[in-house]
């Protein structure tokens, strides 16, 4: 555990240093790609899909950071985040780019020991290519392939079409004015284990954002994860954020990790038992009044035994 966990927070680290340089430069772009891939091994077929944050440096070297979900193959239900270095040209409306970065995966499969499901957490390396055309002032249609290499299999070959946002530099939307000091939010959804079953159950939040201002915040936060047979799931997180906001402030894009102390109740034990998992989270929020904002945000729980978690969650904040 205390191996799972080390590599855990290096693979958060590692993606957080990304996004940091990331928000130094200007033009990033945001896009959500949807495909299918292949195990290059036994040619097995699954769907992929991908969130992906890039942006140029110095001409056509760029940095970006990326969240992969390689669909269920057969005893394989991996996804995984990557931070990636990218080398490109552009011309006229069209751009060209290659890339490759770490790659650190959580797979859903079997012990090789036992036959039972666990989580296996590993390094591979995820290398792309990217083709962009610009459809208007901000939007970019992108055709991605995708290729994974891992010391543990499955490797996989991908291809995917993507839709992307531009933020340009330079202009008075890239800045919030004057972002509030606190924000409460109400939050609930569904937490699923990353099982082969997928299990999933209503799961709830109340969380508290500091929004000192620049790119940076921080969030704690109450999470109820729901009953899932015999056991219920709570606990407490901690979050530090690097965030970006255009609209003068009013829409907001941001990525969190930090850690999550669990308390696992069951009907058979009194006292939970205490666990240290990692928690990584991608938020986007509208602000749709003049101190209310609704937000959505996608999480995972990283290095919990046997299983990790995504959490989705849906609410409203205040701002005050």
């Amino acid at each position: 555990m205390a191996r799972t966990n080390h590599r855990t927070r290096t693979a958060i680290g590692a993606t957080i240093l990304a996004l940091s340089i990331a928000t130094t430069v200007r033009a990033e772009t945001f896009s959500m790609f949807a495909g299918g891939l292949q195990a290059r091994a036994t040619a097995q077929q699954s769907y992929s899909w991908q969130l992906d944050f890039r942006h140029p440096v110095y001409r056509g070297l760029g940095l970006g950071a990326t969240w992969l979900n390689e669909g269920h193959l057969d005893d394989h239900h991996r996804d995984g985040m990557a931070g990636q270095v990218w080398l490109g040209t552009t011309f006229d409306r069209w751009s060209l780019a290659i890339g490759g970065g770490p790659y650190f995966s959580f797979d859903t499969t079997r012990s090789a020991a036992t036959g039972r499901p666990v989580d296996s957490h590993g390094w591979g390396a995820l290398w792309s290519a990217v083709v962009s055309w610009q459809i208007g002032h901000r939007w970019v249609h992108e055709l991605r392939v995708n290729r994974v290499t891992s010391a543990r299999e499955p490797g996989t070959l991908g291809l995917l079409y993507g839709l992307g946002y531009r933020f340009h530099g330079g202009e008075r939307e890239q800045e919030d004015a004057e972002p509030h000091r606190r924000e409460l939010s109400a939050l609930a959804g569904a937490s699923v284990r990353n099982s082969f079953s997928s299990e999933t159950v209503s799961a709830k939040s109340v969380e508290l954002r500091g929004t000192p201002g620049g790119r940076f915040e921080w969030t704690v936060a109450w999470l109820a994860e729901g009953t899932s047979g015999p056991l219920h799931r709570e606990g407490f997180t901690a979050e530090g954020w690097l965030v970006r906001r255009w609209h003068e402030g009013d829409t907001t894009l941001g990525l969190g990790a930090g850690p999550y102390v669990i308390v696992d109740r069951s009907e058979e034990r009194r006292q939970g038992t205490r666990r240290l998992a990692g928690y990584a989270t991608l938020s986007v929020s509208q602000r749709f009044a003049a101190n209310w904002r609704g937000r959505f945000s996608f999480s995972r729980v990283v290095g919990l035994h046997p299983f990790d978690r995504d959490v989705l969650l849906a609410g409203a904040s205040y701002e005050f």
